[in-house]
């Protein structure tokens, strides 16, 4: 079956992994030191233990803003539910892999190394409208044909896979009895396996009725067509299991974070067990391009212009580019057609990474119960050459009994409402779903699922 511009392969992985509650959300873990470290470098020197090894960290999430898991239990016409509305569509979902971590404390400085497998995928701005007739013929609003559509917005879809190698250092800047400070600076080495992005903004188009299709008569706008791998709008091309080997390095990506803590004079015997009475943190992350350029790398910018002519009278049939399933034949069948004006094309895209600014504090409330509040905002703007992360706002009470730990995460993101989830630390295991509950007892545009290892020593 042809992948549709990427928008079936989003429906594809969400409504399958809702359905068997497979996302996860590491944010949502319980508090494992290394794996703060991992994100926040200054946490290096708060190691549980002088050695820490994490492994087989899976984490898998996935939001929106139109189809919740309620419309997939209930066997509702997601079709309808994506594209039967004025609400632009904006879907984002992100895996990591963190298959081996490693952490050492070692006076005031605290070091780690890292081997961690990304995959995103984001629609960004999409048309209702424009989608349908690209997806569907336009049969959810057929009807209301001829329509035009005026939008000055980035309209993207975009899909990225990539591996690093992260080194982080920490050290304790100032270390008294009730205060402890810390800064961390990490780098990362970066290797580029896929990319595709479709990008049109500034398009204004007239949309007619034609043979029970959707053809645009008219069009005008600016367009990227970049795409990098053999396997470009393939699901397994986004597939972190799929994509571990390495390759050429293309890329570096640096970030550094601030770390405080304060103990309560009835706690200062347990110091070194991190017994602190608030903990506050935040990191700057991914300040980095990563570059694709290979034989199988091209990046397309060109100046829509469609027109009907003698061959086309009627323009162009947007169902033919939904058949498409590699976007350089969408490119061929724009330039075979002369609707690509002045424009240029290079063998190589440069990718800025989402960068994300994240705060947080940790608050012993009691003895065995502590609140977390962490927040993450994207810093990158949208274009066709950077990739963007939801914002979100993520409150965690968390009961400590010894080895383990439950926690009811309760979450807002800039896509979905507000989810709640659940979760459990045991020893050196944890698993979490920052919308597990909200799944089960209400409804959620938000799902995903944390699991993986830890072990100090």
């Amino acid at each position: 079956m042809k992948t549709k511009l990427g928008i079936i392969i989003v429906l594809l992985i969400g409504t399958k992994a809702l359905a068997q509650q497979q996302f996860s959300g590491l944010l949502n873990s319980p508090r494992v030191s290394l794996l703060q470290g991992l994100n926040n470098p200054a946490e290096l020197v708060n190691l549980d233990k002088k050695n820490e090894i994490t492994g087989a960290n899976f984490s898998i999430q996935m939001s929106n803003n139109k189809i919740s898991s309620l419309d997939i239990f209930s066997g509702s016409n997601l079709e309808s539910k994506l594209f039967n509305s004025t609400e632009d569509i904006n879907m984002n979902a992100a895996t990591q892999m963190t298959s081996l971590g490693y952490g050492l404390k070692w006076k005031r400085f605290g070091v780690s190394i890292s081997a961690n497998t990304y995959g995103l995928i984001n629609l960004e701005n999409i048309n209702p409208q424009l989608g349908d007739a690209l997806i569907n013929s336009g049969g959810n609003f057929n009807s209301i044909l001829p329509m035009n559509i005026q939008s000055n917005k980035l309209q993207q879809i975009n899909a990225t896979l990539y591996t690093d190698i992260a080194a982080g250092f920490g050290m304790k800047l100032l270390n008294f009895d009730q205060h402890k400070i810390s800064a961390g600076i990490n780098a990362k080495l970066l290797f580029p396996k896929a990319f595709v992005n479709i990008g049109i903004d500034q398009l204004n188009a007239q949309l007619i009725p034609v043979n029970q299709s959707v053809n645009a008569l008219t069009a005008t706008g600016n367009i990227n067509i970049a795409y990098s791998s053999d396997a470009v709008l393939n699901a397994s091309s986004i597939n972190p299991f799929e994509n571990l080997s390495l390759s050429t390095l293309k890329g570096i990506s640096m970030g550094f974070g601030f770390n405080y803590q304060f103990y309560r004079k009835s706690d200062l015997e347990s110091k070194r067990n991190n017994n602190y009475f608030i903990n506050i943190g935040g990191s700057f992350s991914d300040t980095g391009k990563i570059k694709f350029s290979s034989n199988n790398t091209k990046s397309h910018n060109y100046q829509l212009n469609i027109t009907p002519s003698l061959a086309n009278p009627n323009g162009l049939d947007l169902n033919q580019i939904g058949d498409i399933s590699n976007p350089n034949d969408i490119y061929n069948l724009l330039t075979s057609n002369n609707y690509l004006t002045a424009g240029t094309s290079s063998n190589e895209v440069e990718i800025e990474l989402p960068r994300k600014l994240n705060l947080y504090a940790d608050i012993k409330l009691m003895k065995v119960l502590y609140t977390s509040v962490y927040w993450q905002k994207s810093i990158n703007e949208n274009s066709n050459t950077s990739l963007s992360s939801p914002d979100f706002l993520t409150i965690t009470p968390r009961l400590v009994l010894g080895k383990f730990e439950l926690f009811t995460p309760v979450t807002k993101s800039s896509l979905a409402e507000l989810t709640f989830g659940t979760g459990l630390k045991w020893g050196l295991f944890y698993l979490t779903s920052g919308s597990g509950l909200s799944m089960l007892i209400s409804d959620t545009k938000q799902a995903d699922l944390s699991i993986g290892f830890s072990k100090g020593f």
